[in-house]
């Protein structure tokens, strides 16, 4: 019973802690600088991202999220 119970917390607090994977790519001619993502509980600092490139990380959102994504082009 008892290792039925440390499952179950177990289980429950990974789901809590789920990583999701974003990636973002830069489609335009010019470099992205600053790239910050956002959201319910993270933010994520990207750098720059230069043009055609890409790049994916993991982000851990509380509960329900959306997603901002800020950066400078010029």
């Amino acid at each position: 019973m008892r290792l039925a119970l440390l499952l179950a917390v177990a289980w429950a607090l990974a789901g809590c802690h789920r990583a999701t994977q974003v990636s973002v790519a830069n489609q335009s001619g010019v470099a992205l600088e600053q790239v910050v993502l956002t959201g319910a509980g993270f933010e994520r600092p990207l750098g720059t991202i230069a043009a055609g490139a890409s790049v994916a990380t993991l982000v851990h959102p509380r509960g329900e999220s959306g997603l901002a994504l800020s950066f400078r082009a010029e």
